[in-house]
């Protein structure tokens, strides 16, 4: 989608929305992405993570699950959250090109083509990190 598509800035839409993203803050803390040593994963609010999940995510690797799990979500999410404003976004255009007359058939075609893109999942491989025995 090309700027003149999109009018509503995207932090007003995750706003109006209710959608807190940020909650991820708290959970993985300041240092998150820091493995110099083995020391776990040191949330900003102590209670972001239940006990069991603090504990697991007690050393380098354990961190590096929970992490791995939290940006997962974090970019479902969002992923989620940029596809439904982009789909309120062409809906409101359509609306505006079906009014006008006469009608840019064109442009219909190509909102409703981006429309049918954004419905569809997608998927990302990841090298399996989890192992049970």
């Amino acid at each position: 989608m090309s700027a003149p598509d999109l009018r509503t800035p995207f932090c007003d839409f995750l706003r109006e929305r209710g959608d807190e993203l940020n909650w991820r803050a708290a959970v993985l803390g300041s240092r998150w992405f820091e493995f110099d040593d083995d020391s776990g994963i040191v949330p900003d609010d102590p209670d972001a993570l239940v006990e069991e999940d603090l504990l697991a995510a007690g050393n380098s690797l354990g961190k590096a699950e929970l992490v791995i799990s939290v940006l997962i979500d974090a970019a479902s999410e969002l992923a989620d959250a940029v596809s439904a404003y982009k789909q309120q976004e062409i809906e409101a255009r359509l609306r505006e090109v079906e009014a006008r007359k006469p009608r840019d058939l064109d442009e219909i075609e190509r909102l409703k083509k981006m429309r049918y893109q954004l419905k569809k999942q997608v998927r990302w491989a990841f090298q399996q990190w989890k192992a049970n025995g």
